[in-house]
């Protein structure tokens, strides 16, 4: 997967968690308002995944980039 895709995707959660937090501040039933907060810890966990998934791809193309290099020197 492309950085720029997790990142594009942390941009949505952000969005959404915006929409929903706006959503929430003008709703006055209580119903409404435990559902609305139980989308936005789903939304939050989403977001952290994403977080934690683009820190990973960050890792593995350094690691990837560093066995290039290395593989490089025994590969005429």
């Amino acid at each position: 997967m492309h950085s720029g895709l997790i990142t594009t995707a942390i941009t949505n959660a952000m969005v959404v968690k915006h929409s929903l937090e706006a959503v929430l501040a003008h709703t006055g039933e209580n119903d409404q308002k435990k559902e609305i907060n139980s989308v936005l810890k789903k939304v939050g966990a989403i977001h952290d995944t994403l977080f934690d998934a683009r820190s990973e791809l960050s890792r593995l193309q350094a690691e990837n980039q560093q066995l290039r290099h290395e593989l490089k020197a025994f590969i005429p």
